[in-house]
């Protein structure tokens, strides 16, 4: 399939329309969409369906608009345009948003007759098709790279190997963070304000690297899972040879943004999403044995589980990227381990207490915000803690109930998954992977800031 034709309407799906154009660029597929089109002597619609009698295929993104309708007509472009690809017979590939789990702007959202023809074009397309729903950008190009991957791999004369469909498919796993991310720095506001967590850091590695009389301004670092870029540009600003990776295309952007407005070099973030455990996307950027330190903060390792598939996959992959001798630092909350469910033992996370300096379980905390486009934000946050079954085996988990609402936000609610990672279980986990390590417990020595347990890794 060389050519594909994009129907939908534009004003509710401008951001799905680019993912979409992204996968067929990376699938060397020729894109023939509206925004192609220039300015000719032809109507709007003659243009669209010249564009779609020459296409060898249809892509049909329904979201909550019915569109506009040419002069003359009771239908819109986008069901005229699918109309004549079913006439046509065009192969098709039809996804339609998910409006239970991916909110809209209420602007977008389909009123008066328009609202019955898009819930009757859409009862029809879906019994004529297997219709797939998606959420966020990022959920729909990694659905249509799945699609057209599968496609590609049962036609004789396909250009693409399977290997680099699964690499386009990587690039577009889901990722709730992507959703969190026009929120992250409210929801932790103050932050970037913080001296915490660089202070610490500099602090415990440089006790190390004061042991081997080095420099550690001459340090080469990987902020890894950076995020929103704080401690990204802390490292930056303090003078440091330091890159930036993410597995989060939005957070990534936010961290671009982020450190412009700071007067913070943004040449070194990589903004291809990585994973933690993808070492060819790694090494598709560094060459092995390029960092002398690796940091993994904010309590990030602990959304992969701690199982060999997972994190012994992404403890290999530090250990490539590290020079001898390097440093691996991740710190991780702290927990209280209860009865075991389904044979599985469940780790409650604890916070320290202000007052008391107590540590206390951590059950939910409300915060309140000023938006930026005027009003106060609410981002309430709740634990909820259970096992989850799809990893081959049980594994312990906590879900992150992140309610968001707002006076001029409508309410959503989010769940992040994570995998409770004890200091303990994550220096066995970095021993399995050949590390040499030693644990800095929160509030205590050289982390009298920080809230978290470092654990360091000498490879």
């Amino acid at each position: 399939m060389k050519k594909l034709f994009l129907s939908s309407t534009y004003e509710d799906l401008a951001n799905y329309r680019d993912a979409v154009m992204d996968v067929l660029a990376h699938f060397e597929i020729i894109y023939k969409g509206m925004e192609i089109f220039g300015a000719n002597s032809q109507s709007s619609l003659t243009t669209c369906l010249h564009n779609l009698e020459a296409s060898d295929g249809v892509v049909v993104l329904i979201g909550t608009r019915y569109g506009s309708c040419p002069a003359g007509s009771e239908l819109s472009y986008t069901e005229l345009e699918i109309n004549r690809a079913l006439d046509l017979k065009k192969s098709m590939f039809v996804y339609e948003i998910d409006e239970e789990r991916q909110p809209v702007l209420a602007r977008h959202v389909e009123i008066g007759p328009g609202a019955q023809r898009l819930m009757e074009l859409r009862n029809r397309l879906r019994q004529q098709f297997t219709v797939v729903q998606f959420t966020t950008p990022e959920n729909l190009a990694m659905r249509l790279a799945r699609d057209l991957a599968w496609q590609e791999q049962s036609d004789v004369n396909a250009n693409l190997t399977q290997g680099s469909a699964a690499r386009i498919a990587r690039r577009y796993r889901e990722t709730a963070w992507d959703v969190v991310a026009e929120w992250y720095d409210l929801w932790y506001q103050g932050h970037w304000e913080w001296e915490e967590p660089f202070k610490t850091i500099c602090a415990v590695v440089g006790s190390y690297v004061e042991n081997r009389r080095g420099n550690l301004k001459n340090m080469k670092v990987l902020d890894c899972a950076c995020g929103t870029g704080n401690s990204y540009s802390s490292f930056a600003k303090a003078g440091y040879e330091v890159w930036g990776t993410d597995g989060s295309r939005e957070m990534l952007m936010r961290a671009k943004a982020n450190c412009e407005s700071r007067g913070v070099r943004t040449d070194r973030l990589i903004m291809e999403p990585i994973n933690w455990t993808d070492i060819e996307g790694y090494l598709q950027c560094f060459e092995e044995h390029s960092f002398d330190l690796i940091v993994n903060t904010a309590n990030s390792l602990c959304h992969i589980p701690s199982l060999p598939a997972y994190m012994g996959k992404a403890l290999a992959a530090y250990r490539k990227l590290l020079r001898p001798g390097g440093i691996l630092l991740v710190d991780t909350k702290k927990y209280m381990k209860s009865d075991p469910v389904d044979g599985v033992p469940v780790y409650y996370e604890l916070r320290r207490d202000a007052i008391t300096k107590e540590w206390v379980q951590r059950v939910e905390r409300p915060d309140v915000s000023e938006w930026p486009g005027g009003g106060n934000i609410h981002i309430h946050t709740r634990l909820h803690h259970d096992v989850d079954p799809a990893f081959g085996e049980n594994v312990r988990r906590t879900l992150i109930i992140l309610t968001i609402y707002g006076e001029q936000i409508p309410p959503r609610v989010i769940a992040l998954p994570y995998y409770p990672l004890p200091a303990d279980i994550l220096v066995n986990q970095m021993r399995e992977a050949g590390f040499t390590t030693s644990v800095h417990p929160a509030y205590q020595d050289l982390c009298i800031n920080w809230k978290y347990d470092v654990v360091v890794g000498i490879a």
